[in-house]
């Protein structure tokens, strides 16, 4: 029978520091729990255990976010990130317990619902209520803009910046604090792209990283529906060209047009780092069916 409550300083050390396995801040353990500590993404989280007397058994860090809905509907939710057992407490439920305290606790103090990014079979998580929302991933070649492109770009300082809703009726709505942590946690340089089309007065942005010739597109306010999609498909190959990337990956959380009887190359739903998400409403929750077909909005900068 384990214990569970927030971390004491103590508790979070050693949650930390068993964690450096299989998340390594640095390669010499001793510099790894130093960084962790310091970290922003880990500082903005409370962290929660399972103590046993054999010490911390199972631990996790709990993020707040605001979700938005339609009509400007607004709620509480919490991110789930980090759910590490340690190798003497697997395979007797102790990260479902976890979970399951945690959502108790933030539900006495009025949240209501929670989100999480799977990195192992979503099934575990769905026998714990959370249910997949649509995802989908893409991969471009690097290609340039065609001589007579009435697009431009250029390279402009990086920042994070607050897409809007992008036509999404639900998703994370992005604080000043929420954009300062994502551009804080990332480990590599970031790359801002400002495109210009001075014919039809419209401008866009990418933010990006490169990482041993991977093009990761972090955010942008390109739309991705159908109906944009190729200027999508146009713009983002060519910042991957321009930055010399090998390939531009991405992904949004939307199901893809292919997976609808639609056509759209190069896109494939995904299979794993699915979100997502529960309600304490559960089905009865009014925005259930809308978010469980369509997903919302949110941004791989932001997975905890």
């Amino acid at each position: 029978m384990l214990d569970f409550h927030r971390a004491r300083p103590e508790e979070k050390r050693e949650a930390f520091a068993d964690v450096h396995a299989i998340w390594p801040h640095a390669a010499d353990p001793a510099v790894h729990l130093v960084k962790r500590l310091h970290a922003v993404q880990q500082s903005r989280a409370e962290w929660f255990v399972g103590r046993s007397q054999n010490g911390v058994e199972v631990s996790c860090g709990v993020y707040p976010f605001t979700l938005f809905g339609k009509d400007n509907v607004e709620r509480q939710v919490r991110g789930f990130g980090a759910v590490y057992t340690h190798p003497r407490g697997r395979g007797h439920g102790y990260a479902g317990e976890l979970i399951r305290f945690v959502r108790k606790h933030y539900q006495e103090a009025g949240v209501e619902d929670f989100i999480l990014y799977s990195d192992i079979d979503p099934s575990f998580y769905e026998r714990l209520g959370f249910h997949r929302l649509p995802s989908s991933a893409f991969e471009f070649s690097p290609k340039d803009l065609a001589a007579d492109s009435p697009w431009t770009l250029e390279k402009t300082e990086a920042l994070v910046r607050d897409p809007g809703k992008l036509g999404h009726d639900f998703g994370l709505k992005l604080s000043p604090d929420d954009l300062i942590w994502a551009y804080a946690k990332q480990d590599l340089p970031l790359r801002m792209t400002r495109f210009q089309n001075l014919k039809e007065n419209l401008s866009y942005w990418t933010l990006s990283s490169l990482d041993a010739g991977q093009y990761q597109l972090l955010m942008s306010n390109i739309p991705q529906d159908g109906e944009n999609w190729k200027l999508f498909h146009e713009l983002v190959a060519a910042d991957c060209a321009k930055s010399k990337g090998d390939i531009a990956r991405g992904w949004r959380t939307a199901r893809s047009l292919a997976s609808e009887g639609g056509t759209e190359p190069q896109v494939n739903d995904r299979k794993d780092g699915i979100l997502m998400w529960a309600s304490q409403r559960g089905e009865k929750d009014p925005w259930f069916p809308e978010i469980t077909k369509k997903g919302f909005l949110t941004f791989p900068l932001f997975q905890f």
